[in-house]
């Protein structure tokens, strides 16, 4: 697979600004209606959630949005 085009993308009319959200992010994931275009996945790799938190943020990305 090559390299994505990432797109700039004008501010939405929620949001002019980034948001940062300090929650138990697997909970918050799932009862969160948002979609995103991004999504920074960084969890405690120690405490083996990472396969779970990838399922969760893949609900909440928007299409053709990236994960990293």
């Amino acid at each position: 697979m090559g390299p994505r085009r990432v797109e700039h993308r004008r501010p939405s009319a929620v949001h002019d600004r980034p948001v940062v959200h300090r929650a138990d992010a697997l909970a918050w994931m799932a009862r969160s209606p948002h979609e995103f275009d991004l999504i920074l996945l960084d969890p405690p790799f120690a405490d083996g959630v990472f396969d779970a938190a990838l399922r969760a943020a893949s609900h909440r990305l928007a299409r053709g949005g990236l994960i990293y």
